[in-house]
């Protein structure tokens, strides 16, 4: 029977001797399964940057924390491991470093197991992922005869960093 609240069993145990009844004899257990009580929220962050996701939970004591990943749309679920993009795979906070844009609309969960062996899982989060956006600053001539030479350059920048994009590529349209 799965529960998702604390539930109180009392037992009644009757002894039974030559024939006779004893006194009743009560024992009480409380099953404590763990509940997600906040679940992760979905994010949207731009390609390259940081972000976590967070579940908080409740139940009976040592509570262990299984971060799950899908890549179908929350069809299929499977166990993250510390490395690459991810670290604190088992704990109540997963981090996600330095994250590609190809991981756009990759769902996060977390499985919650409670002392006593029961589990509770969170709802899915979805990770959005923009492009990073860009300037570009044209340096070249602005201003020249049809029939002289032009010097064209260019510098593009990712605008959140202002670092120079050296390694992409510029192309110039004339007319």
């Amino acid at each position: 029977n799965t529960t998702t609240s604390p539930v109180t069993v009392t037992f009644t145990i009757t002894p039974v001797a030559n024939g006779c009844t004893g006194s009743a004899v009560y024992a009480t257990v409380i099953v404590n399964p763990p509940t997600a009580t906040s679940n992760p929220a979905d994010k949207t962050i731009y390609a390259l940057n940081n972000t976590s996701f967070s579940v908080t939970a409740t139940g009976a004591a040592p509570l262990v924390y299984k971060w799950q990943e899908s890549t179908d749309g929350g069809i299929n679920y499977n166990d993250l491991s510390n490395g690459g993009v991810y670290s604190n795979t088992n704990t109540n906070t997963l981090n996600l470093t330095a994250v590609p844009i190809t991981m756009t609309g990759y769902m996060y969960r977390c499985v919650v197991t409670g002392g006593n062996c029961n589990t509770a899982t969170s709802t899915g989060a979805t990770l959005t992922i923009n492009r990073r956006p860009t300037v570009i600053t044209y340096t070249g001539d602005d201003n020249e005869q049809y029939s002289d030479q032009q010097t064209l350059t260019a510098l593009l920048k990712d605008q959140l960093t202002n670092a120079v994009l050296s390694s992409k590529t510029v192309t110039f349209t004339i007319g």
